[in-house]
């Protein structure tokens, strides 16, 4: 400002900024005229053109200040964090990158090992903390970054750091010492991905190259190399399921530091379809819009045919099929840390908690083939606790079907049902009877008896309301008595938005009570009632009883359901009963 210097320096000062601003116009428009021939190109390395162009058609900058900037000879190469979980593929895109951009791939477990081997102060500092079995603090690790940030190379090419910061301790400290970025890569990869991937990982302990059983597998015909892989020890399903919890208790709060240079992608497409977004990030090309899926819940009662328009969901729109049971037992079978935490409370006969079943939910949420298909939940969510949970983890569904089927059908449904144990599939003795050579070995389940049967009913209903409530502008209640085919139909219909949903306003279903809490009314309500019609009966000795019994059980209806005493009726004649009414 003109107010920090003297009014005899002010022309000075005024003066020599008008020169400065001179010579920056004519060394960009000398710079601009001198590449106005070349044909545009991006910043890359190792291509005809200098990296320092940057040009679009006709020679105009994309950015004009770094274009200015690399003129004058100052660092201008991109700045690159790449972040995502132990096996999400980042090494497979730090090469794509450094092979396009031509930047330095930094990793900082190669750095701190070339400090310690120059011997140089902070690699003194390093070794110290190693020898004595302890962690190289944040400290020591920034200032090791910083010096390999500030070598001439990462100035003049620019730099790629990998996997770190991990911490939001880290991510702070970079701040502080000054180091930021200008784009941040976050690869998104499912835990139950992860873990496959690891565990079929095998190393070469000789080359250092690592394979995978499925993915990249080893020449089998190489014998000596078969027989000198080894599988490391954090790449068991155990090891890896503590170093993705690491990684998540830390992730959001890094990423959160750098959320206005960061883009996520998704880990689980292919490499090269992955780098060619990578690459249009880095570039500067805008986010493309999120796909417009279909997401899709179907609730119903055990046995009220969810199962069969399920497939016929997804054969019409091509969703995926998402079972919170599945799920469930695939990601205690993969010891994941979500299946490790449900394996703990199921292995104490305790119910898994909904968060944790929405976790698991959302977590296969994030696959490439939901994502790029749209999603259909069956029979989740359930109670008023997993519809919180679900909403808190922004899981919306556009559209929630409900199929109605009355109580005493699907305990019919429920009790013909038989388990084939040799394959798994499941008839009914009277709509889908077995054929020959099955019946002999079918079974019964212990929930589809009709006493299991009527305690899933009433949980059922018990629930149902918070359900219809919270979703009563999405849902529709579909008739599911009907043929498959029709029900098909009306489901198909809703879905593609030419049918409305029908729960606005509309109370949910009274449960059926329980005998105890039946008799309980008959004798607190419905008797002490009855005595007294009769003895109102006994007192008038009416012509037609029966009529006056009927007129004066309505009248007296605790609930008043045809009665409007207002002041301007006309009084009612006892003995001159509405036939209609009674």
């Amino acid at each position: 400002g003109e107010s920090d210097f003297p009014s005899e320096k002010r022309g000075f000062v005024m003066a020599y900024a008008r020169v400065a601003f001179a010579v920056l116009v004519l060394v960009a428009l000398a710079g601009v005229s001198d590449a106005s021939a070349a044909r545009p190109v991006l910043l890359r390395q190792g291509r005809s053109e200098p990296a320092t162009l940057r040009l679009r058609g006709g020679g105009v900058p994309f950015n004009p200040m770094t274009f200015v900037k690399k003129c004058l000879g100052q660092t201008t190469g991109p700045r690159i964090i790449i972040a995502g979980a132990p096996a999400s593929g980042k090494g497979t895109q730090c090469e794509f990158i450094t092979k396009q951009f031509g930047v330095v791939h930094i990793s900082t477990g190669d750095a701190l090992r070339e400090q310690v081997r120059e011997g140089t102060e902070l690699g003194k500092m390093a070794e110290g903390y190693m020898s004595k079995g302890e962690l190289v603090p944040d400290s020591v690790i920034i200032g090791i970054v910083k010096a390999r940030l500030a070598k001439p190379d990462c100035r003049s090419k620019g730099w790629l750091l990998d996997g770190f910061p991990r911490t939001k301790g880290q991510a702070e400290a970079m701040v502080r010492a000054g180091i930021a970025a200008d784009k941040c890569i976050f690869l998104q990869v499912p835990d139950s991905v992860l873990i496959e991937r690891c565990e079929g990982r095998r190393t070469d302990p000789e080359t250092g190259k690592i394979y995978h059983l499925k993915f990249n597998p080893p020449p089998e015909d190489d014998e000596a190399l078969m027989a000198r892989l080894v599988h490391r020890s954090d790449d068991t399903a155990e090891a890896m399921g503590k170093r993705i919890g690491m990684y998540k208790d830390n992730v959001g709060s890094v990423i959160g530091n750098y959320e206005h240079i960061c883009r996520k992608f998704d880990g689980t497409a292919g490499k090269n379809d992955i780098f060619a977004k990578v690459e249009a990030f880095l570039e500067g090309a805008p986010a493309p819009p999120p796909p417009r899926t279909k997401k899709v819940m179907i609730c119903g009662a055990p046995a009220s045919g969810k199962g069969t328009q399920c497939e016929g969901i997804v054969e019409d729109f091509g969703l995926v099929h998402i079972s919170t049971g599945d799920e469930l037992r695939m990601h205690v079978r993969q010891g994941t840390p979500l299946g490790l935490q449900a394996k703990g409370y199921m292995d104490s006969g305790g119910l898994v908690p909904d968060s944790l079943i929405t976790a698991i939910v959302k977590e296969r949420m994030l696959h490439q083939d939901v994502v790029e298909k749209g999603w259909l939940l069956d029979g989740f969510p359930r109670t008023a606790g997993q519809v919180q949970a679900l909403s808190e983890a922004e899981v919306h569904p556009d559209r929630v079907v409900l199929l109605d089927v009355p109580d005493e059908i699907l305990v019919e449904r429920c009790t013909g049902r038989r388990l084939d144990p040799v394959t798994g599939a499941i008839y009914h003795i009277v709509h889908n009877p077995p054929p020959e050579g099955v019946a002999d070995r079918l079974v019964q389940r212990s929930d589809d008896t009709a006493e299991a049967m009527s305690k899933r009913i009433a949980t059922y209903h018990e629930n149902l309301g918070a359900i219809t409530t919270y979703y009563q502008t999405k849902c529709r209640r579909i008739n599911g008595v009907r043929a498959p085919k029709a029900i098909r139909e009306e489901v198909k219909a809703f879905i593609e938005g030419s049918l409305p949903p029908t729960m606005s306003g509309v109370p949910p279903r009274r449960a059926m009570p329980k005998p105890e809490e039946a008799m309980a009314f008959v004798e607190t309500t419905m008797m002490p009632f009855i005595v007294k019609g009769c003895a109102a009966l006994c007192k008038t000795k009416p012509d037609k009883p029966l009529e006056y019994l009927a007129h004066w059980m309505i009248e007296n209806n605790p609930n008043k359901p045809l009665v409007d005493n207002t002041a301007d009726q006309a009084p009612v004649n006892k003995n001159d009963v509405n036939e209609e009414r009674a």
